[in-house]
């Protein structure tokens, strides 16, 4: 994992692999011991937390010491998840090439479907907000139609922005999204074609813009149609 990489992109990575080997018997059936997944697990929670607080997406209110606390997690979790790809997962033959690239490991593939970008997008479908916090997204293939994960794709991504009220003219307005490039990578990615993402309470009942786009290690497809909701209470 680069340090090119950005804060968003970082934790959607150690969450794949965290996740992806913590899955049924991976661990056993892939001999990799559960004492070296485990190192990953303090660092992981210290690192989420300074994420939550001193990440992008809490622009609006993190402080100096949030961001500055942030960046010492990642300095200090980055390495450990690093040792742990090198040693457990990059040359691994027992994990599937799929299943490496669902943990956002490249791979040298002669494969046609992971040498080349996605090009169609996801559809939604159906939104579920009925869990406090959280909003779920079913979707269809713009082309194919078909509700399962067109091949050549390994997730779907997420952008959000969250309307917040600003003062204008002396009247409360609400902020909206005016290109692609207001929208923040959030949260994981999903590897199916339902995709949930999460809220802080503080943001709960604000409208909210989503737009999603299908992904693969080579790179990814233009966004589907917008989604615009609220956040559940």
């Amino acid at each position: 994992m680069s340090q090119k990489l950005s804060d968003t992109n970082f934790d959607s990575k150690q969450e794949a692999v965290y996740d992806v080997t913590g899955t049924g018997t991976n661990l056993v059936d892939w001999k990799i011991p559960s004492t070296e997944r485990d190192k990953l697990t303090i660092p992981k929670g210290e690192w989420e937390t300074a994420f939550a607080e001193g990440g992008e997406a809490n622009k609006l209110h993190r402080s100096k010491l949030q961001v500055e606390t942030k960046d010492i997690k990642r300095g200090i979790y980055e390495p450990i998840v690093n040792d742990f790809v090198a040693g457990w997962i990059k040359s691994n033959p027992l994990i599937p090439d799929e299943k490496k690239l669902e943990m956002h490991i490249h791979v040298d593939s002669g494969s046609r479907s992971h040498s080349v970008a996605p090009t169609t997008f996801p559809v939604d479908t159906k939104i579920d907000s009925s869990v406090p916090g959280k909003i779920t997204t079913s979707f269809k293939d713009s082309v194919s139609g078909g509700t399962g994960k067109p091949e050549g794709v390994l997730r779907i991504e997420s952008w959000v922005f969250i309307s917040q009220p600003v003062i204008v003219n002396g009247a409360i307005t609400y902020t909206a999204p005016e290109s692609e490039d207001d929208y923040i990578h959030w949260g994981n990615d999903s590897s199916d074609m339902k995709a949930t993402n999460a809220f802080k309470m503080a943001d709960f009942g604000k409208s909210v813009y989503m737009m999603h786009r299908y992904a693969n290690n080579v790179g990814h497809g233009p966004f589907g149609r917008p989604v615009v909701t609220v956040i559940p209470k």
